[in-house]
């Protein structure tokens, strides 16, 4: 929990930095250029630049956000096996095959619906949880008293010795680089976007992100201060309480509100939920991303109905979805911190595809061509290329 305040409070401001690229550069240009629809992200690439970098971005989208998920399953499962007793993999079965087919079988609707009921019911449990702290801390101030002892919350490390980890610079600068690729060109918020109306409708939805988010990280940091006070004095790992860091929130919720009757269950909804919406929409994202650039370009017919590919996409929802149990399985012999695993995995792979966007963006003359969107047949009406649509935004 070291540096966890600055680390959430420098991670608010990337994430105020994100809204703002978000509704300006990425938002405007998708939904000007008639072809960024829904699925066509990539598609981009291929009229931008050539079919080598949409098939590059495409592989890294698929394999990394499969792994990222994987991880985000094992994590609630983690605390579920922790608070419930039940076996690791027996959570891992049940809540992946059951994340799997509501989504293989609702698709986007039923995505974004458990999405909603999903974030009230993570919002509900952190609360409780933050106020049962509190009180069996001995009062907030005690709580950030114990917490600034300990040097657990610093907004003065700004050094830029690169060896540091963890500074206002590197989570300022990184996170901002980060959560920009993800709210901005990943097929995973990109088809949220495309569900509403209009680019307005599309920026309200990204500063209602960013409002709710930012209400999240501060109920995060006040979780970690609250965890630093009640085990400041006794380490729960080097006491055999736990096995793994991971499972250091489960034990508080057992310990704090373990004597009250459903709050614990409460606090499993809401760690599943946390994940689950995650796990669901990244599962969705994948399928639809696997069908339209795999499976039509390899698929015998020229055109496929809409049934047929509804019929498609929910079969590749319920292999994508049981790869990941299966990956999951293998995360549970990762030793280290779940976090850090993550972030090491997508920071490494999801900044350069918002590198490649912005070069497409504002660097015209980098490798470019004119992509036509001309049609063979002749009854189809030429299209501007997106360069030329770009340039007379």
């Amino acid at each position: 929990m070291k540096k966890y305040v600055q680390s959430n409070f420098c991670y608010h401001s990337s994430a105020l930095i994100n809204a703002h690229v978000t509704n300006v550069v990425p938002g405007r240009v998708a939904y000007q250029i008639d072809l960024w629809i829904l699925i066509e992200s990539r598609h981009y690439f291929e009229q931008r630049f050539s079919l080598s970098v949409r098939i590059v971005i495409t592989s890294m989208f698929v394999i990394v956000n499969t792994i990222f998920i994987a991880i985000i399953l094992y994590g609630p499962c983690l605390a579920l096996s922790q608070v419930t007793g039940l076996h690791i993999w027996f959570s891992l079965v049940s809540c992946g095959i059951i994340c799997t087919l509501y989504t293989s079988i609702g698709g986007m609707k039923a995505v974004i619906w458990t999405d909603v009921a999903q974030t009230v019911t993570m919002f509900i449990a952190i609360v409780l949880s933050i106020i049962f702290g509190f009180i069996d801390a001995g009062g907030i101030r005690k709580v950030f008293e114990i917490a600034t002892a300990g040097n657990r919350i610093q907004f003065d490390n700004a050094t830029f010795d690169l060896s540091t980890r963890y500074t206002i610079w590197s989570i300022i600068i990184g996170g901002s680089f980060y959560t920009t690729a993800v709210y901005s060109c990943l097929q995973t918020q990109g088809q949220r976007y495309m569900c509403v109306k209009s680019i307005r409708a599309a920026q309200k939805v990204a500063w209602m992100n960013f409002i709710m988010y930012s209400i999240f990280i501060l109920l995060c940091a006040c979780v970690g201060c609250i965890l630093y006070a009640k085990y400041s004095q006794c380490d729960p790992l080097r006491a055999k309480l736990i096995s793994k860091p991971d499972q250091l929130y489960p034990l508080f919720i057992i310990e704090t509100l373990g004597r009250f009757p459903g709050l614990t269950g409460l606090f499993i909804a809401g760690i599943l939920s946390a994940s689950l919406s995650t796990i669901s929409s990244g599962i969705n994202s994948i399928a639809t991303v696997v069908l339209e650039d795999i499976y039509k370009r390899i698929a015998v017919e020229n055109s496929m109905t809409d049934k047929k590919q509804a019929i498609i996409s929910k079969i590749l929802s319920l292999i994508i979805g049981l790869l990941i149990v299966f990956l999951a399985f293998i995360a549970s012999y990762l030793g280290d911190n779940i976090l850090v695993i993550v972030f090491q995995i997508a920071g490494s792979f999801v900044p350069p595809i918002l590198g490649v966007y912005l070069l497409g963006f504002f660097a015209p003359r980098v490798n470019s061509r004119k992509s036509s969107t001309l049609e063979t047949d002749d009854l189809h009406e030429p299209e501007k290329s997106i360069v030329e649509q770009q340039q007379m935004l």
